[in-house]
């Protein structure tokens, strides 16, 4: 499952970093209904090259995520999602501007669906 993740720099008024930034996830809902499901973010074209991803955190996912890899040009991480367990899970898509040295939390959820 791939995703599109733009931040850009707002100044006020955004979604993260004390409103300074904006992000936004496309698809919005990320409903994952098989096992073993690769997924992939991926910064967008619209979003500068001087952001790159820098890392990710999981809250309550129970171990559902493994073999995490952020690309070489910072600009995707990918991981698999087990999907053994029907869950909402928090992640937390740590972004930094470069040019300001500013990180962004970007954070999307992730349900989980296991097939019946």
């Amino acid at each position: 499952m791939k995703t599109e993740l733009t931040v850009v720099y707002v100044g006020a008024n955004g979604n993260s970093n004390l409103g300074k930034y904006f992000y936004s996830y496309d698809p919005e809902i990320l409903l994952v209904e098989e096992c073993e499901c690769p997924l992939i973010f991926t910064l967008s074209e619209a979003t500068l090259p001087h952001y790159e991803i820098v890392d990710i955190f999981f809250s309550g996912s129970g171990k559902q995520f493994k073999d995490v890899k952020v690309s070489e040009d910072k600009r995707s991480i990918s991981f698999v999602d087990i999907n053994t367990k029907k869950q909402l899970i928090s992640l937390s898509i740590l972004v930094k501007d470069t040019k300001l040295g500013n990180l962004i939390n970007c954070d999307p959820q992730v349900m989980n669906k296991p097939p019946n």
